[in-house]
């Protein structure tokens, strides 16, 4: 079961790593923007504005690119889905027999690999990628 942990903990990871990017570069996009006008009151040099405004759109660009937050917001709910399903197999475990508990894993990590398999259909979604058809080798 330590594999299903340290996925979950892993899926954690990557959510808190695309939220705290997105968030930087919402940042510091907003505030080069917001500084351009500052820039332009106190007649500074022609590329500073410049410069601040390229930051501000290349901020804008990468987030369109790399949808940070909702990724963010899909890895989060992918954790409590497989914390859920966590928690439901360790649900009165103790209290099985061998043969009921190996079909109550084999349940689990059908559940797990459903959960997983539909986030990442979301996911390519966000990315605006369609899903790999089964068969068909990447080439």
């Amino acid at each position: 079961m330590d594999w299903a942990g340290d996925h979950i903990a892993w899926v954690i990871r990557v959510a808190r790593t695309r939220s705290i990017r997105f968030t930087v570069v919402a940042l510091v996009s907003g505030l080069s923007a917001l500084a351009v006008t500052l820039a332009v009151a106190v007649s500074a040099p022609p590329w500073a504005p410049a410069l601040l405004g390229f930051i501000a759109a290349a901020g804008q660009f990468l987030q369109g690119l790399i949808r940070d937050r909702e990724q963010s917001h899909l890895g989060h709910q992918l954790a409590i889905k497989l914390q859920k399903a966590l928690r439901d197999f360790h649900t009165d475990v103790g209290e099985l027999s061998d043969w009921q508990l190996r079909e109550r894993f084999k349940e689990f990590r059908q559940a797990f690999e459903e959960i997983r398999e539909q986030h990442g259909s979301e996911i390519l979604k966000v990315r605006g990628q369609d899903p790999p058809r089964i068969g068909e080798s990447s080439g």
